[in-house]
């Protein structure tokens, strides 16, 4: 056993990398398992949603494991199902099998790892130590958004998507291996398992998130029968954990969480972090892939922009000023986050980068980085030290389903605006024969294709070159028109999170703080 004090920071930060940068690898996979799998963007999308909708999904009873066996032992359990995750996705052969195996055991491998980390932190450090570990665990995700794009990115262009899911297979054995060093803490508690609270939970977050993915695609009659099904098995479980509470000390979710007016705020603001990472990722990607054609390497190299800010805000933030005003930190990020939108918005042009797309995207890498070193503390410090290591589970989460949720919308806007666009320009067009715009008007969706994979499509087609070429003209439009309209209402969605940072608060003062959380504890 290792008895040095910042070892399990370390640990817990390789964590935090492998689990971001297997988001980052499959981010800049898009063009390459389209290829690979002979699929689209929005099958690779779904793909995407599931790593994190398995993860978030768990995530609380994830947490509530963590109580029972430790947060060392959920540690290196998860990173273990995470190597395994990682080598099913090497072994894939078809985007069933990746997307439904692979990225299922990817998820229930974070499901268990990231609330250890979190509810690792309180357990080893006090005081600022806190702020520092949850700061340094921003920053790993910053330094993971250049390791995972750029490296992935190289490995992904010079030796193929299996190899880069290889090296995450063999970093996560590594790590499980060295988690098993971590010093012992007899922190374990005697506690019943809620399975009918992870029955009632897992399956209302899996409803509601691929119900709202399928919008556009599915039929809504059967799109709102999942939402409402999802959302009343979701008050069912709130129910059940509230009358639970009043028979048990731990609960997956202590109703703390909801009548605390700072962790619930909390919570939402680390929702809003992977909102804006995920959501932002998703588009970032396809636009540089899809739209410019660059590969996965220069696709990480550009990205990296925004994990610059990400890592310098994160971990300098608590180091550096003093007596931070939490409330006013988080406004200010969600304002960041809103004008990243805008400025990516005016800064995207069909042909090439400029200042103002870099600009946009190390804003929201900011936006990020100060959230990042506030939420996590913002929860710990308000609810007590009793339900902190609790909150591992609940803040991870928060933080998937915030992720989730973040690549479900935008790709639903995205699809949703090349769609309209596209419908409007083909029904106007004189030089598209009249069959062509029927059919084109009868689709639900219209996919967000490459010029190349639009090109294939049409020499298959008996359609002169005249209407070749105004097809590929109304495309190009069609995927301009729908990014503007994405970041712009990317904008829109971050200024709305506005509304719950007045909830949190001003000072991180222990006193004030524990008001809360010791006012609960008495009437319970």
């Amino acid at each position: 056993m290792i008895k040095s004090k910042w070892y399990p920071l370390i640990i817990i930060c390789l964590v935090q990398i492998i689990c971001v940068s297997d988001n980052s690898i499959m981010f800049n996979s898009l063009s390459a398992l389209v290829i690979s799998f002979h699929s689209h963007v929005a099958a690779i999308q779904q793909a995407n949603i599931i790593y994190p909708l398995i993860a978030g999904a768990f995530m609380l009873s994830g947490g509530f494991l963590g109580l029972k066996i430790g947060w060392k032992n959920l540690l290196a359990l998860g990173v273990l199902i995470l190597a395994f995750g990682e080598t099913a996705a090497f072994l894939s052969t078809n985007i069933i099998f990746f997307t439904w195996v692979a990225r299922v055991l990817a998820g229930i491998g974070a499901s268990l790892a990231i609330p250890a980390l979190i509810g690792l932190i309180p357990e080893r450090y006090e005081g600022k130590d806190v702020a520092i570990g949850f700061g340094a665990i921003g920053a790993a995700v910053g330094l993971a958004s250049i390791l995972g794009p750029m490296g992935g990115g190289w490995l992904i262009d010079s030796f193929g998507w299996r190899v880069a899911f290889t090296v995450l297979a063999i970093s996560a054995a590594l790590i499980f291996l060295s988690a098993l060093a971590i010093e012992k803490k007899s922190t374990t508690l005697t506690v019943k398992f809620d399975f009918l609270g992870t029955v009632l939970f897992a399956p209302s977050m899996v409803l509601i998130i691929i119900a709202l993915m399928k919008i556009g695609t599915w039929q809504w009659e059967k799109v709102v029968l999942l939402f409402i099904i999802g959302v009343i098995l979701l008050i069912l479980f709130l129910i059940y954990e509230f009358k639970l509470e009043k028979k048990e000390k731990f609960v997956l979710f202590p109703s703390i969480f909801l009548k605390s007016k700072s962790a619930r705020a909390g919570l939402v603001m680390t929702s809003l972090i992977f909102f804006i990472s995920g959501g932002l990722a998703f588009a970032l990607t396809t636009y540089l892939q899809v739209v410019l054609g660059y590969d996965a390497l220069i696709t990480g190299v550009v990205l990296a922009v925004n994990a610059i800010g990400i890592i310098i805000f994160s971990i300098g933030t608590p180091l550096i000023i003093k007596n931070i005003n939490p409330r006013l930190v988080c406004q200010l990020s969600v304002l960041l986050a809103a004008l990243s939108g805008v400025v990516i918005a005016i800064g995207i042009d069909p042909t090439t980068l400029n200042f103002l797309f870099f600009l946009g995207t190390f804003i929201a890498g900011v936006a990020i980085g100060l959230l990042s070193s506030q939420a996590g503390i913002i929860v710990t410090s308000t609810i007590g030290e009793e339900y902190a290591a609790l909150s591992g589970g609940i803040q991870g989460a928060m933080r998937n389903i915030g992720q989730a949720i973040g690549i479900a919308l935008i790709g639903l806007i995205v699809i949703f605006a090349l769609t309209a666009s596209v419908k409007n320009h083909f029904l106007k067009s004189p030089e598209i024969q009249a069959q062509i715009k029927h059919e084109i008007y009868l689709q639900k969706a219209v996919p967000f294709l490459s010029d190349k994979q639009v090109d294939n499509y049409l020499n298959k087609t008996h359609l002169n070159q005249k209407a070749k070429n105004k097809i590929i003209q109304i495309n190009n439009t069609g995927r301009l028109h729908s990014l503007h309209v994405t970041f712009f209402s990317f904008a829109v969605i971050c200024l709305l999170f506005m509304f719950f940072t007045f909830s949190i608060p001003v000072s991180f003062a222990r006193e004030s703080l524990k008001k809360e959380g010791d006012t609960y504890e008495e009437n319970n």
